[in-house]
């Protein structure tokens, strides 16, 4: 089975999440301008990676990274020179925005590999963030740069760049220690002074993406005393150890892409868990998700829920103000019920946000998407209707209250199709990619007189989009009622959570397709 895509539609980085989550041994390639390369997997983890024109065998890399020959270097020496090479290729393929990819499922041969690999493999999910805070960067037109963000009540958030590039922890081919075998967070004595949390403990925030810890800093609950946010797992734990050592038990939010730790060894965000809760079985722990990008279920049983963190897309996009604002009051009221606190109220529309998002990813596959954004829909519009898109045809599949004003049923609104010519505001939603408000006339006669005996004075009109096209579009009404148009920003984060439950979809059918 051959998966073929283009990088346009799905980023380098999803690409290895998902062959990583799903655990396949394939072939990637990628094609593009800048050249053409392959990464090899092998049960989700990669084993090798081939750019043309460089190393093709085992000799030839070591000879290009200045190496003694195979039959005198330390085995250390070599595994290092082989990381650093495998390392090097795949982040240099993040730096090709455009191109074509296909993944060939099977274990790879021995000449695929080039006559060299790691075991037991590197992690795709350290490198996919890494590879794309890189490319993110490079488009920005700013050089790479590692940093960190820590905010204290007591002081201005600083920015900490660190100028001086930072090697990567080796961690991937060390051993993994058993549970007894882990370095204890506090030694006994120190552990049994540990007091009971306070109703409102301090906040130790964790998520490698600079951006949603700036996100989450103007988010977080005003009653807290102490928060802290960092991007570095090993300066996160470092401070849960402060805390503990005086007897203080902090609440934590730790995002599922959290970066390996390299001074306690932990290579997983789950390893993480597993050491805080085993070593501090008190300790409240917060699993911090984007919606879209599952989960290891692991994570339920030893935490106190998970809090949805918005996607780049949303944080890139000026217009997701309103909704960032109520993901941000989402958080702020995860934290305080996770303290015993109780959160302020919030509308229905938010308080389901979460659910619903969960709800998708759950139901895209089994073909559950589209009839949860109609769902959600009714819940703010009392008119709802779902319209296919297929080259310049709209055509209706699904309603909810049309009939409540004369509109058709069921049965009636399969038979709707709608040229997107003959409608101009359905031609704009498509084109900009961007929700609209009808209000009727010209620009949107022809859907409006379909829909009801009396048209609204003013409607709306939403795009769902899936392999960067409109695969569909949502239409909300008032009717019967002359009622404004009501607040749609938690719709329209559904919506876009809808089209990466699409996607992704997609892409994990394909993968399950036997060889």
């Amino acid at each position: 089975m051959s998966l073929v895509g283009s990088l346009e539609d799905l980023g380098l980085g999803d690409i290895l999440q998902i062959i990583s989550l799903s655990g396949k041994s394939g072939v990637l390639a990628l094609q593009a301008d800048e050249g053409e390369g392959k990464i090899l997997f092998e049960e989700g983890r990669i084993r090798s990676a081939l750019i043309r024109g460089g190393p093709t065998s085992l000799a030839e890399l070591l000879e290009s990274r200045n190496l003694p020959p195979a039959d005198v270097i330390a085995a250390e020496e070599l595994e290092a020179g082989l990381q650093g090479h495998v390392e090097a290729c795949v982040l240099r393929m993040f730096t090709w925005p455009e191109g074509e990819f296909s993944f060939e499922v099977g274990a790879p041969t021995p000449q695929e590999l080039g006559g060299y690999s790691l075991d037991p493999g590197l992690n795709p999910q350290f490198l996919a963030l890494e590879g794309t805070r890189r490319a993110d960067e490079l488009a920005a037109g700013r050089v790479p740069a590692e940093a960190t963000v820590v905010a204290d009540p007591h002081d201005a958030p600083v920015l900490e760049p660190i100028m001086e590039p930072q090697p990567q922890p080796r961690i991937e081919s060390e051993p993994a220690k058993t549970p007894e075998e882990w370095p204890p967070l506090l030694d006994a004595e120190e552990l049994a002074a540990v007091a009971e949390p306070d109703p409102l403990p301090p906040l130790v925030f964790v998520d490698p993406d600079l951006s949603v810890i700036e996100w989450a800093r103007d988010s977080l609950p005003e009653e807290f005393d102490a928060a802290h946010l960092f991007q570095l797992t090993e300066q996160g734990i470092g401070r849960i150890r402060q805390y503990l050592r005086r007897a203080e038990v902090p609440l934590v939010v730790l995002s599922a892409n959290a970066l390996p730790d390299p001074v306690s060894g932990a290579r997983t965000p789950m390893e993480v868990v597993e050491r805080l809760v085993r070593q501090a079985p008190r300790m409240r722990i917060l699993m911090l998700e984007e919606v879209g990008r599952p989960i290891a279920p692991g994570f339920d049983a030893m935490t106190r829920g998970r809090v949805v963190k918005p996607t780049q897309t949303q944080l890139a996009d000026s217009s997701m103000a309103p909704a960032l604002e109520r993901l941000g009051q989402e958080l702020a009221g995860e934290i305080l019920r996770a303290c015993g606190r109780e959160a302020p109220s919030l509308p229905l529309a938010v308080e389901d946000l979460r659910e619903m998002s969960l709800q998708l990813r759950e139901s895209a596959a089994s073909g559950g998407v589209l009839p949860r954004v109609i769902e959600f829909a009714s819940r703010i519009f009392s008119r709802v209707a779902l319209f296919m898109v297929r080259d310049d045809e709209a055509e209706g599949i699904a309603q909810c209250g049309l009939p409540l004003a004369g509109g058709p049923d069921d049965a009636g609104i399969r038979g709707q199709s709608l040229h997107v010519s003959e409608c101009p505001g359905l031609r704009k939603v498509i084109e900009h990619r961007a929700p609209v408000r009808l209000s009727g006339g010209a620009d949107a006669s022809r859907l409006m007189a379909g829909l009801a005996t009396d048209p609204p004075a003013e409607a709306w009109l939403a795009p769902i989009e899936s392999a960067d096209r409109v695969v569909a579009v949502v239409y909300g009404d008032m009717l019967p009622g002359d009622d404004p148009i009501p607040d749609t920003a938690a719709l329209e984060v559904v919506l876009q959570h809808a089209g990466l439950a699409l996607d992704r979809a997609a892409l994990e059918r394909a993968l399950d397709e036997p060889a």
